[in-house]
């Protein structure tokens, strides 16, 4: 299909002229001074890094990088977080899951947090 031109249109895009530069190379007075005498700047992109530097990544529990030694502890804490964001909902049933797979330690401090859910 072809674009419908009006005569009016045609006069005018006659009338329009474009300027294009010669060339997309710059004047030499537009260019910085330490490119005027034709060298190149080099800049060396490559990066080192030092294998001691990169931490491990381990493979002990999420509980670890959280400070508790074992799942149940962090368990637990994650049922104090729940406390202190105001979720009791959640904090109960994290205490639930506690006391029948907590041991130890652990037990009596769910047993402790338990009762005071009301649980």
């Amino acid at each position: 299909m072809q674009p419908f031109e009006t005569p009016a249109a045609e006069e005018k895009a006659a009338e329009i002229t474009l300027e294009t530069p010669d060339s997309n190379v710059p004047e030499a007075d537009a260019l910085p001074d330490f490119l005027k005498d034709g060298e190149k700047e080099t800049v060396d992109w490559s990066i080192s890094l030092a294998e001691e530097n990169i931490p491990s990544a381990g493979t002990g529990f999420a509980s670890e990088a959280a400070g508790s030694d074992t799942p149940a502890e962090a368990k637990y804490d994650l049922a104090e977080m729940y406390l202190e964001i105001g979720d009791r909902d959640a904090a109960a049933e994290t205490v639930k899951e506690l006391l029948e797979e907590a041991e130890g330690d652990v037990l009596k401090r769910a047993q402790t947090l338990a009762q005071e859910l009301g649980i």
